[in-house]
C-alpha cells in the first residue's frame, strides 16, 4: 500500500488521532485551512503541517456522558 496522496476530513482526523468533530470543529473556526488538494481533501503536507494541540483544544469544555448532559439540561429547565 502506497501513501496517501489526499486525505477527507474523516482521514484526516484520524491521522491526528482526534475526533472527527474536533476536526470539523477545528476547520469551522478556521484553525484548520480550507483543502488544498481538491475541493473536500487535504495534502498529506497540509495534514502533517496542522497544530494538533491546538486543534485538540479546539473543541470547548469536555465531552460529558448523556446522563450528565440529561442532568444538565433537567436542571436548566426547572428555571
Amino acid at each position: 500500500m502506497g501513501r496517501r496522496t489526499e486525505y477527507a476530513a474523516s482521514q484526516a482526523a484520524q491521522r491526528l488521532k482526534v475526533p472527527v468533530a474536533v476536526f470539523r470543529w477545528a476547520r469551522h473556526i478556521g484553525l484548520i485551512p480550507d483543502p488544498d488538494a481538491s475541493s473536500w481533501q487535504w495534502s498529506p503536507a497540509a495534514v502533517e503541517a496542522l497544530d494538533v494541540d491546538a486543534i485538540r483544544a479546539a473543541l470547548p469544555g469536555q465531552p460529558i456522558s448523556g446522563g450528565v448532559a440529561a442532568d444538565r439540561i433537567a436542571e436548566r429547565s426547572r428555571g
